[in-house]
């Protein structure tokens, strides 16, 4: 059986609450003002967030830290990404040009994330579902992008493939790894479904489903340089003399290092 000490990840959403605050008041922003594309409005409104993102890591620090200089980084280039895509219905070269921001994007973050522990199993699921959706999209587009898309699916299942590596629960969890690993499902799960509502079918509610995922992943990615950690005891007991087996209760503490 596992236990969730409730009160401590109250702690955990307490300390990282405050800074939501800017981000969901001008993330909300998007869809209750709801912009005309293409305009100066809409791109201001669709980076407010991420400046709030980016402003947060870089009061965090940047100079001896490798790890948030990476997460800056990849804020930096998606937000240039989505400054581009702002005007992409005025030529495709916008579209490009923004998806090679994003690519960026994904390079930092991955390199962020590191390499250790390898993840091997990581390594096959984000390949095997990676290789699932670009042979169902492929089939819906052209070139240049038949050759663009399944590279940016690459470095897009790269970035889930370091992030989930680092998960596990053989031990100490820090909250880090957790927003890490959310972010990049997140990331993931938004790119899919812009790539099927724009080249292959209209989806129901696409932009609900793209944006809020989208800033979600962002928001997780950023939280992932907070320094605070979810602990898990492994703790054995003996049930009940009904059935005498023997049975491992993991009781999950969390703990609060540092915010």
């Amino acid at each position: 059986m596992v236990l969730f000490d409730t009160s401590q990840i109250k702690k955990e959403v307490i300390c990282v609450g405050p800074y939501l605050v800017p981000f969901l008041k001008t993330a909300c922003l998007y869809f209750i003002i709801n912009p005309e594309i293409g305009t100066i409005a809409h791109a201001v409104i669709k980076l407010l967030p991420l400046s709030f993102l980016i402003t947060f890591v870089w009061a965090q620090g940047l100079r001896e830290n490798k790890y948030n200089q990476w997460i800056m980084a990849g804020l930096s280039a998606c937000a240039l990404g989505d400054l581009l895509l702002v005007w992409q219905e005025a030529h495709d070269a916008f579209f490009l040009a923004g998806m090679a921001c994003f690519g960026i994007g994904q390079i930092a973050y991955t390199v962020g994330f590191g390499l250790k522990p390898f993840g091997l199993k990581e390594l096959a699921l984000s390949s095997l579902v990676t290789g699932i959706i670009v042979h169902f999209i492929s089939s819906c587009l052209s070139q240049p992008l038949s050759t663009i898309v399944p590279i940016y699916a690459m470095l897009l299942s790269f970035t889930a493939w370091r992030a989930l590596a680092r998960f596990n629960l053989n031990g100490d969890i820090p909250w880090r790894k957790i927003y890490a690993a959310a972010g990049a499902i997140l990331f993931a799960f938004s790119d899919t479904v812009l790539a099927v509502n724009k080249f292959c079918t209209p989806l129901p509610y696409e932009t609900p489903l793209i944006m809020i995922s989208y800033y979600g992943a962002q928001m997780f990615i950023t939280f992932s340089i907070i320094n605070s950690r979810l602990t898990i005891s492994q703790d054995k007991t003996t049930t009940s003399s009904k059935n005498n087996n023997n049975n491992n209760n993991a009781l999950i503490k969390t703990s609060i290092d540092s915010c």
